[in-house]
């Protein structure tokens, strides 16, 4: 497996979780779901201290200096209700730390964000992310249980994916059966899908963030540059990971939120089934060259019916691309023992996305009926 790439648009955060071979997480999700029924948006007045693991200072966090005392040592490891243990990821603006929650004694995944390289753009995206997964709940999604707010620094409580990055399981094993690959894949389908029915276009799909759980079940994460869609409005920010970057992102232009997501779950079904990258190069350039040719190598031992929907996954005009309805229908899909139990999920999860989208349509219209009847001007009623 190739070494990975940084991303186009620097700055992304780490999101990786490490292996952990503890007991089962349902009941930590559990809890916690019981504890946060909807995410709760604390803040503590005093400024993290920097044994949390700061950004800024790369420490990674547990005890501190030998002349602490250990009262010190454990007031630096508390955060709101959690104890922070040990850091499992670290990125240019954030670290995400391993805790425990002191009552419930559930593990979760905490993100720190230092607001100080943050800087205003990359803060707008952490509300963005924040926006985002406040409103997805799905299976293969990692939930938001809690946003803990200080002086210092904006901090996220996830849901801990116990088995790690998808990415790492695949170096592992090198080269995954068809079968696991396709129940694997079907999982990340089915949390894109329901991202796109919320028109969130997630933009940075990889498999470092596809987590696997104690149960070996797909969850999407790191939502950092999601972006809401509104219909028949095209995107232009260019960013996500070179390896995983759809051709128009490289050509420059403005792009379908949903076709370059489609793209990247393109590339994640090739690794998975080939244990390599379609599209490679030591550099950036070379891999923009190599996407941009088009040129992808498909291993004889793949069956035709997942080279076809990888064909139709990594077209290089966006227009010809396989949406991902047409994905689930190719044939090599349905050959899933689970096909039915994912198409239904999808089906629900979209049914579910239109009925409240519909409310909150019928809401907005009613409304707007009572401000104009109150005597605003149109104009400041559009607005």
């Amino acid at each position: 497996m190739e070494s990975r790439q940084s991303s186009i648009e620097s700055g992304t955060t780490a999101q990786s979780m490490a292996t952990d071979t503890s007991s089962d997480s349902a009941t930590d999700v559990e809890q916690l779901e019981n504890s946060f029924g909807t995410v709760d948006i604390g803040s503590l007045a005093a400024p993290l201290p920097t044994c949390c693991g700061s950004a800024a200072s790369g420490t990674s966090g547990g005890a501190g200096g030998s002349g602490d005392s250990q009262v010190c040592r454990a007031a630096r490891r508390q955060l709101g209700s959690y104890i922070l243990l040990d850091t499992i990821g670290k990125g240019t603006f954030a670290v995400v730390k391993r805790a425990r929650h002191s009552v419930l004694k559930a593990k979760v995944a905490i993100k720190l964000m230092d607001k100080k390289l943050l800087g205003e753009k990359n803060l707008a995206k952490v509300h963005r992310e924040i926006s985002a997964m406040k409103l997805l709940k799905h299976p293969h999604i990692i939930r938001l249980y809690e946003v803990i707010e200080t002086d210092s620094h904006i901090c996220l409580a996830m849901e801990f994916a116990h088995k790690g990055e998808l990415f790492d399981y695949i170096s592992r094993e090198k080269q995954l059966t068809e079968a696991d690959a396709r129940d694997l894949f079907w999982q990340a389908v089915c949390a894109v899908s329901y991202c796109h029915s919320r028109r969130i276009a997630h933009r940075d799909l990889k498999a470092e963030n596809l987590l696997l759980d104690s149960r070996g079940r797909v969850k999407l994460v790191d939502f950092g540059f999601c972006n809401f869609m509104q219909p028949g409005r095209l995107l232009s920010t260019h960013c996500g990971s070179p390896q995983y970057a759809s051709p128009e992102l490289f050509r420059g232009e403005m792009y379908d939120g949903t076709k370059v997501d489609v793209w990247s779950l393109g590339v994640i079904l090739y690794v998975l089934v080939c244990g390599a990258f379609p599209f490679c190069g030591d550099s950036l350039a070379s891999i923009r060259a190599s996407v941009l040719r088009g040129l992808v190598r498909y291993p004889f031992y793949l069956s035709h019916g997942c080279e076809r929907l990888l064909r139709g996954l990594l077209h290089p005009l966006a227009d010809r691309r396989l949406s991902l309805r047409q994905a689930c229908a190719e044939p090599w899909m349905l050959e899933s023992a689970h096909s039915r139990r994912f198409l239904a999920l999808i089906a629900e999860q979209e049914e579910a996305a239109s009925a409240s989208a519909a409310g909150s349509a019928e809401v907005s219209a009613r409304v707007l009926t009572r401000l104009a009847g109150l005597g605003y001007p149109a104009d400041r009623v559009a607005e």
